[in-house]
């Protein structure tokens, strides 16, 4: 820097005048030598602060490499909660104290202009403590000439300009702190890639210790499901972690306890699934479910995962409270109702209404027959009450039941649907067919003259309920059929027969326009009163072959061939039997008049006898 030029003298009582550094104006020397000690003062504080900032910084990353080391090897388990929390204290404690003692008073108080002096005049040294003598002299300048004032300030201020006072303020101490900041830097980046343990987790343990976070281990638990959470009564739980860094077959295993301690870290080893990262168990091990809470954690080598607790509730459940029983009205049976009978067994065509109750409120609820895990039936519901109808049916094998089994499942309020609905049996019991046989004549193939008679005997009966209709069917050779209506219910005033049918019948070939050659098939068949569709039943078919006329001298011995005929193929209802005075209108002949009337009977028709002289 120039020399300052001499003050202007021609004034008297101006101050000597100095150019302000980097303008060409004069100023005072007083005042330039305050403005370099301001900035000397500002740099000084500048690097003070940054000298104890970094000081600061390099403390807490020694501190917590000390803890991380403590926490991965030195203390085994790694360091507990009590110890995270005095590692915290201590490590604030130490950071306010230093802060309170050496930042702050950086911060807030004034730097005294003599320790700013120094500062320069330590690095010139040429300055020969002029500007401190200055300073001190200005502050109590009794007794001093006013000369030899102003040749010290001048003095002073000339060898100020001379100083780069950015530059003059010492930064050793910042850089070496710097260094050391750097090389505890350099090592904390070493040891996160060359250590198998995670020292962020060690970090965040002690910043953090009310957290539930596990010690840093070489083996990694991750990703724990469901973790914490809720398990329906009764039910299995799926238990599965990501866990990384474990060797050879090195083993792992949730470790489990219930809340009444009759179970205490039971182990459940768990497998491996698809991607050789993910392990998988079921909670409990074995059969059942979890029946009250429970608390687990996954151990696997080095590593033990946080403690996860499953809280047990009631499973949303659904029970058959009654059956009510509509049967068929044809088999004439009266309704029933069942209470807590959820299995079903009835008649085909049974309509079955089932009440239910459920231990929540119903969202929705249906019932899925077969137990194939559809909806197949919806069912109409008032809160937790719930009730639906099923017809019984059979298959077209008229032994299968249509559906064998039902369960009822319903979806809570919550969404949360019955986990393991009960299987309820369906029974169908199928309507039996009726039975039928020709009693007379007991030959499959009988020969009756042309002018003879064939005597027939039909019985028929429902084994479970009543008959609807009987019928005789012929079928002549080339000619056309017919049929011969015995009973029908659906007539008018016609009511179905329950019990035994009888009935005997004579077809005279003349009569039904038969000729010589002619072969006669017939047979019988008989319906149940089986609603809407009947069961059907038919006898085999029978032939009779129609001969020439038989001869004979008069009419009484055609009368006796035909009680010979009648009493081998039908006895004493054939159409030319002799009158039996114990039977009314038996003695009634061919062409007399109506058709017999049935015997007497029952009011119900049981043990009925109906026995009839037809052509």
């Amino acid at each position: 820097m120039a020399k300052p030029p001499a003050g202007d003298r021609s004034r008297p009582g101006e101050s000597n005048r100095h150019p302000a550094e980097g303008t060409g104006e004069l100023v005072a020397y007083d005042q330039f030598i305050d403005n370099q000690l301001h900035a000397a003062r500002r740099q000084v504080r500048t690097v003070d602060i940054a000298a104890s900032l970094m000081t600061l910084f390099a403390g807490t990353l020694a501190f917590f490499l000390l803890g991380v080391l403590c926490d991965h090897w030195l203390v085994p388990g790694g360091i507990g909660r009590v110890g995270r929390w005095l590692a915290l204290v201590v490590y604030l404690a130490a950071a306010l104290a230093y802060c309170w003692r050496t930042l702050l008073p950086l911060c807030i108080r004034r730097i005294n202009p003599v320790y700013a002096a120094y500062a320069i005049e330590r690095s010139k040294p040429t300055l020969k403590n002029s500007l401190i003598n200055f300073l001190l002299l200005r502050t109590n300048p009794t007794g001093l000439a006013p000369q030899v004032y102003e040749a010290i300030e001048q003095h002073a201020a000339t060898g100020l300009a001379q100083v780069p006072v950015e530059s003059a303020i010492d930064r050793s101490k910042l850089i070496k702190i710097g260094y050391v900041f750097l090389a505890l830097l350099f090592v904390a980046g070493l040891y996160k890639v060359a250590s198998p343990k995670d020292p962020f987790r060690t970090v965040g343990r002690i910043v953090f210790p009310w957290a539930d976070l596990a010690p840093p281990t070489r083996v990694e638990i991750v990703e724990v499901r469901p973790g914490n959470g809720t398990v329906m009564r009764g039910q299995r739980a799926k238990i599965s972690a990501q866990v990384r860094g474990v060797t050879g077959n090195q083993p792992i295993k949730l470790l489990y306890s219930t809340d009444d301690g009759q179970i205490v870290d039971r182990p459940v080893p768990m497998e491996t699934a698809i991607d050789g990262f993910l392990f998988e168990c079921d909670l409990p091990e074995g059969k059942g479910g979890i029946q009250q809470d429970v608390s687990y954690r996954i151990v696997a080598g080095d590593a033990v995962s946080s403690e996860f607790r499953l809280a047990v509730e009631a499973a949303p459940t659904i029970v058959v409270e009654s059956a009510d029983y509509l049967y068929p009205n044809y088999t004439g049976m009266v309704g029933q109702t069942l209470d807590h009978q959820g299995d079903l067994k009835a008649i085909e065509g049974t309509q079955v209404t089932l009440r239910a109750l459920a231990n929540q409120p119903i969202k929705s609820a249906s019932v899925d027959l077969d137990c194939d895990g559809t909806d197949d039936l919806r069912m109409t519901f008032d809160d937790r009450q719930a009730k639906a109808t099923i017809t019984l049916a059979l298959k077209a094998d008229r032994q299968t039941p249509e559906h064998s089994s039902y369960q009822l499942r319903f979806t809570n309020t919550a969404g949360v649907e019955n986990p393991q609905p009960i299987r309820h049996q369906i029974e169908v019991t199928a309507d039996v067919p009726p039975e039928i046989q020709v009693l007379a004549p007991k030959q499959e193939e009988v020969e009756v003259p042309l002018n003879g008679s064939l005597a027939c005997e039909i019985s028929a009966h429902d084994p479970d309920f009543a008959l609807a209709r009987v019928s005789l069917v012929g079928q002549p050779t080339g000619g056309q059929p017919f049929e011969k209506s015995l009973l029908d219910a659906t007539a008018k005033d016609g009511k179905p027969w329950q019990g035994q049918f009888h009935r005997k019948l004579t077809l005279t070939p003349q009569r039904l326009g038969l000729k010589v050659g002619d072969v006669l098939e017939y047979w019988a068949w008989a319906e149940d009163n089986k609603t809407p569709q009947a069961n059907r039943a038919e006898t085999a078919h029978r032939r009779a072959r129609i001969l020439a006329p038989a001869k004979s001298n008069n009419a009484r011995d055609d009368l006796a061939r035909g009680n010979e005929q009648a009493d081998e193929n039908g006895g004493e209802n054939s159409p030319d039997a002799k009158p039996n005075p114990n039977k009314p209108d038996s003695g009634k002949q061919e062409g007399d008049g109506p058709a017999d009337q049935p015997m007497e009977s029952t009011p119900n028709g049981e043990g009925r006898d109906q026995s009839k002289n037809e052509q």
